[in-house]
């Protein structure tokens, strides 16, 4: 089964805990921003050869993507946290399906925040 790309509860919980929807925009916003410059920092220590850095990107952007309920997002991170220390070892083409993932979720996050 695929993992969803968005969970639309973790969302909804989320802005439960804000009244007025400013909060949820911020994180969002804020999200998408670290996000990015993080895949740039990724691909820069990919290239470098700096596998635990590559790790310890890939572990910020597990927990962020989990805590926003980016549940596909937050498993390839994961996935390119646990992959062996050896440079080569498919960390590039994970880092393709984590951009593109994004893509997806910032499109899904973009959906939800017009909705409050």
């Amino acid at each position: 089964m695929k993992t969803p790309s968005l969970s639309t509860s973790k969302v909804a919980e989320l802005r439960d805990l804000d009244q007025d929807g400013d909060v949820l925009l911020e994180i969002v916003n804020l999200f998408f921003t670290t996000f990015e410059a993080r895949c740039t920092e990724l691909k820069t220590a990919l290239a470098a050869g700096d596998l635990r850095r590559v790790g310890a990107i890939a572990h910020e952007l597990r927990s962020s993507s989990g805590n926003l309920g980016a549940e596909a997002l937050a498993q390839l991170a994961g996935d390119l946290e646990r992959l062996p220390q050896v440079h080569g070892a498919g960390h590039p083409g994970l880092v393709n399906q984590l951009e593109h993932e994004f893509t997806v979720v910032r499109n899904l996050l973009t959906q939800e925040i017009g909705k409050t």
